[in-house]
């Protein structure tokens, strides 16, 4: 569907859809030119799966074990969607246990950990209005704490450069940035903090020009 179901007699069947997640429209001006310019968008699988070998994964997914920290991380996120208002159905909350067990099958474990509880900001949420929302940055909270901090700290970087295009703040706004990098810098170097630094260095040299450019202005006008 290209929409959320609105009528009431439906929730039932959209409950029944385990993995939920918005697919938003094409932003970047590299995917509007490969949506035009590239004619054939017909799905090519580079591998296939056999019955046999889903039969295998599937057996496989059931015998691995959740960590007593997954489960309550668990228990924990529940308690903390519910707080939010958010409240899923008991279908999907005993469900969730075999999605985390896939999830964590499919990125290699041997065991449910507590930052599989990841995918579940697709799985625990029921109004699709707000609530996805709030439900992803609840999971993360509790399944990753680096990679919470990490978004949080680009949002920041997302805010403080969206509430200056308009205004000439650029030597506040230097330092609001460097003060965001030098947070980034001083934590675990995973891949999405490096990602998330070089966006953050990108963002300081814009306005750094931004500075430069202001600064020849006034000489010229001085």
């Amino acid at each position: 569907s290209n929409e959320w179901p609105q009528e009431q007699e439906l929730g039932a069947l959209f409950d029944r859809f385990l993995f939920r997640k918005t697919v938003i429209p094409i932003r970047t001006k590299a995917g509007l030119q490969k949506l035009l310019w590239t004619r054939d968008h017909s799905v090519k699988f580079s591998t296939s799966i056999t019955q046999k070998e889903l039969d295998v994964a599937t057996k496989e997914v059931q015998g691995l074990v959740w960590s007593k920290d997954a489960m309550v991380a668990l228990e924990e996120a529940i308690d903390l969607l519910a707080e939010a208002g958010i409240r899923p159905s008991d279908r999907r909350k005993y469900k969730s246990v075999d999605a985390v067990k896939a999830y964590a099958y499919l990125n290699g474990a041997d065991s449910v950990k507590r930052e599989h509880l990841e995918i579940l900001s697709h799985v625990l949420w029921e109004d699709p209005t707000e609530q996805p929302a709030k439900c992803e940055k609840i999971m993360l909270r509790i399944s990753s704490p680096l990679k919470f901090k990490t978004t949080e700290l680009g949002n920041q970087i997302d805010s403080i450069v969206e509430a200056n295009k308009n205004r000439a703040n650029f030597t506040e706004v230097d330092e609001k940035l460097k003060n965001i990098k030098g947070q980034l810098d001083i934590m675990e170097k995973a891949p999405y903090v490096l990602s998330m630094i070089d966006v953050c260095v990108e963002a300081i040299k814009q306005n750094s020009y931004r500075i430069v450019a202001i600064q020849q202005g006034e000489k010229k006008h001085g």
